[in-house]
């Protein structure tokens, strides 16, 4: 599903000035949350509902960011498609896409294996909007605003960097 069109090449996106964010959570009501704000914000924005349907799609679609629950029903958890789209998928610009893991969970040993995984950032569930663009922004300076500013150097309560 995407409120824009998924039928961009990956230079049309470049030319457009927008970035391709790819969420994968099995919650509809946090997909939704999630999309419509991005959208209103100028991203191409595509969800998944499971694991494997992420892993398919970050290989069609080649984003520039996944937005990726942790805990998902099924045989592939979050974890385990952090790390096959980081081994295998490559993002519009050439390079791997950048993960930002959504977790209700924060304790230190599952921070690590975030990081293990390959993920470079996690926001804590639940989170406000205002918390989630900044969380965007700071960590992956690839994703802008529409106004094509970053922001740098962010610290909140449910973010963090890995």
């Amino acid at each position: 599903m995407s409120l824009t069109s998924g039928e961009h090449t990956k230079d049309e996106l470049r030319a457009m000035g927008k970035q391709r964010i790819l969420l994968v959570d099995d919650e509809p009501d946090i997909l939704d949350f999630i999309e419509y704000n991005l959208v209103k914000e100028g991203y191409d924005v595509h969800t998944a509902n499971n694991g494997n349907e992420g892993v398919a799609l970050a290989k069609k679609l080649l984003p520039d960011l996944i937005l990726l629950d942790v805990m998902m029903p099924g045989a592939m958890s979050g974890w385990d498609v952090c790390r096959r789209v980081k081994s295998s998928a490559s993002n519009s610009r050439g390079g791997r896409p950048a993960v930002l893991m959504l977790t209700a969970f924060s304790q230190r040993e599952l921070v690590e294996r975030a990081r293990e995984a390959g993920a470079m950032a996690y926001l804590v569930k639940p989170f406000q909007k205002q918390d989630l663009l900044p969380a965007i922004e700071a960590r992956f300076p690839v994703c802008r605003t529409r106004r094509g500013r970053a922001i740098a150097g962010l610290s909140m309560g449910g973010y963090g960097a890995l």
